[in-house]
């Protein structure tokens, strides 16, 4: 059943990663307890809602050229606190669930790489220091370094920059 749900394409995204990790003879990934499960889905989805989605419009709006300042503004803002409560997390703890590697970790991380990709640089990365010790520390997990790698955290945030504008023509006196 599970294999036809898959060729037809009715699993989302979001469960994809957790249906492969329950595959896994023995694994821990989904978190060792039913407390830690539901834990992992729970970042899972703030990783998702809260960070990823505000990056993804942000993204959308520098890459397209679609410059909006108050809009740009308020998704910058808006993710200040998701990013604080990371990185309170972190302050505290290794990993996001447990004192294991799980699949909440993985997320968060392909999550952060986009982050540091183009708007996470050196000034805001100073901001969040274990929110980046973390980022580092999970892409460079030996079994999953291949994966996760890649790609160098940009100098300064990736800002829009209007084109010039066409100086206006002089009105032609007759």
């Amino acid at each position: 059943m599970v294999s036809m749900a898959i060729s037809m394409g009715s699993i989302s995204s979001n469960e994809d990663p957790g249906l492969v990790a329950s595959l896994a003879p023995n694994t821990t990934l989904l978190g060792s307890n039913p407390k830690e499960v539901a834990l992992v889905d729970q970042w899972i989805s703030f990783f998702d809602t809260e960070i990823d989605s505000l990056l993804m419009y942000l993204e959308h709006l520098i890459s397209r050229g679609l410059f909006n300042k108050s809009y740009e503004a308020d998704i910058r803002g808006r993710l200040t606190r998701p990013l604080e409560t990371v990185e309170t997390h972190l302050a505290r703890h290794a990993l996001l669930v447990g004192g294991r590697l799980s699949l909440a970790d993985i997320s968060a991380a392909t999550v952060l790489r986009t982050a540091y990709s183009f708007l996470l640089g050196k000034a805001e990365r100073a901001k969040y220091p274990h929110t980046f010790r973390y980022y580092e520390s999970v892409i460079n997990q030996p079994t999953i370094k291949d994966i996760l790698s890649g790609g160098q955290p940009v100098e300064s945030a990736e800002e829009y920059v209007p084109l010039a504008q066409a100086p206006s023509e002089e009105k032609r006196k007759v």
